[in-house]
C-alpha cells in the first residue's frame, strides 16, 4: 500500500465538505453546493450520485448529475424494484487498497450487456474512459440503504490514492446524511401527489390557522378540512398537524398568508 499524504488545504476542504452535511437538515436541496465543495479535494469533470433507499411504500431513488456541459440535477422517484447496482459494481475492477472503492478502465465491453436501469444512468458517461467509484451501504441498518458516487476526469492521470481516501471519507458521512435526510426525501416524492385542495389547506395550516379557519378561508367545512389533513398526514407518512408542519418547512415549500396557490417545493 502507497503512504497516504494528505495536504492540509486538502483536510481542510474535506472538513468543509464535512461540517455542510451536518447542518443541513435535507441535502437533497443543496447537493450543487456539495458538488462544488468536493471539488475543492478531488478533481472530476463528471459526477453521479445515486442513493437508494426503502420506505413505506417501497424503494425511494435519487439521482443527482453533474457535468462540466450539464445543468445539475436532482431526480427523486419511488421504484417497485431495486436498481440491482451490485451487479453493475460487479463489472468493475476492485481496488486492493480501498475496501469500498472501485475502479474501471474501459468499461464500455464489460457493461453493456448489463440489462438494467443502471446502464442509462450513465449516459453523460464516456463509458471507454475510467470511471471512479466509491459505494457505502450499511447493511446492520433497517433502512439498508446504499450510496454511490461516480466521478470520471476529461483528461489527466487517474485518481490517485490520497483522492480515494478522501473520496472514500466523503461517501460515508453523504451516506449517513441521505439516510438523515430519507423522511424528508419520501414526503418530497409523496408532496407530489398532493391535491390543489390539500396543498391549498396545507399552505393555511402551515400559516397557523386552526382548522375551522382553514374551512372559513376555502369556504368548506370543518370536518372537510380535517378530511384533507388526514390525506396529507397519510402523503407525508406523518402522525399529526406539528409533524406536517415541521416536514412543509423541511421541504421548503413557499407559503405567503396573502396567496391561495397550491404549494410548490423548491428543488
Amino acid at each position: 500500500m502507497k503512504d497516504i499524504r494528505i495536504s492540509q488545504d486538502d483536510l481542510d476542504s474535506l472538513v468543509n465538505a464535512l461540517a455542510f452535511l451536518s447542518i443541513t437538515s435535507n441535502c437533497t436541496h443543496r447537493l450543487d453546493v456539495f458538488i462544488d465543495l468536493m471539488k475543492t479535494f478531488i478533481p472530476f469533470d463528471k459526477c453521479l450520485l445515486l442513493h437508494e433507499t426503502s420506505d413505506h411504500s417501497g424503494q425511494l431513488i435519487l439521482k443527482h448529475e453533474f457535468s462540466e456541459n450539464l445543468n445539475e440535477k436532482t431526480k427523486i422517484h419511488r421504484s417497485e424494484k431495486s436498481l440491482n447496482l451490485d451487479l453493475f459494481l460487479g463489472r468493475l475492477k476492485k481496488t486492493t487498497t480501498f475496501q469500498n472503492a472501485f475502479i474501471s478502465h474501459g468499461i464500455q465491453s464489460n457493461i453493456k450487456d448489463v440489462e438494467n436501469e443502471c446502464y442509462a444512468l450513465f449516459n453523460q458517461f464516456e463509458l471507454n474512459k475510467e470511471i471512479t467509484a466509491c459505494a457505502t451501504s450499511d447493511q446492520k441498518s433497517s433502512d439498508k440503504g446504499v450510496t454511490l458516487i461516480f466521478l470520471q476526469k476529461n483528461e489527466g492521470n487517474s485518481l490517485s490514492s490520497n483522492h480515494l481516501v478522501l473520496l472514500n471519507a466523503i461517501n460515508q458521512c453523504l451516506h449517513f446524511s441521505l439516510l438523515r435526510s430519507a423522511p424528508a426525501i419520501s414526503a418530497q416524492v409523496d408532496a407530489r401527489k398532493l391535491t390543489t385542495m390539500e396543498g391549498e389547506v396545507l399552505q393555511w395550516v402551515v400559516e397557523g390557522k386552526t382548522s375551522w379557519e382553514v374551512g372559513k378561508i376555502l369556504s368548506i367545512k370543518e370536518r372537510t378540512v380535517k378530511f384533507h389533513l388526514k390525506n396529507i398526514y397519510e402523503k407525508f407518512n406523518v402522525r399529526n398537524r406539528a409533524q406536517a408542519v415541521a416536514t412543509a418547512n423541511s421541504l421548503g415549500f413557499l407559503c405567503t398568508s396573502t396567496s391561495k396557490s397550491s404549494l410548490s417545493s423548491v428543488n
